[in-house]
């Protein structure tokens, strides 16, 4: 997030720049709207199967014979 809104800030400022200096307009930073879905997906998939197998695990486990164990 923060390094987002650091690119926007940047664009921003080169972009003002550039316009005050008579040039085109200038895009340093664009993320498709794709990539952003991309990684999105990728995390709560990468979230889900990290946390799926302890819990998978803990629900076959017997909460008694934890407690004893430590």
């Amino acid at each position: 997030m923060l390094a987002t809104v650091t690119g926007w800030g940047i664009n921003a400022a080169l972009r003002a720049l550039a316009e005050s200096s008579g040039a085109d307009i200038v895009t340093v930073y664009y993320t498709p709207f794709s990539f952003i879905i991309a990684v999105a997906f990728g995390s709560l998939l990468a979230g889900f199967l990290t946390g799926f197998y302890p819990a998978r695990r803990a629900i076959k486990m017997n909460a008694l014979d934890l407690i004893r164990y430590q």
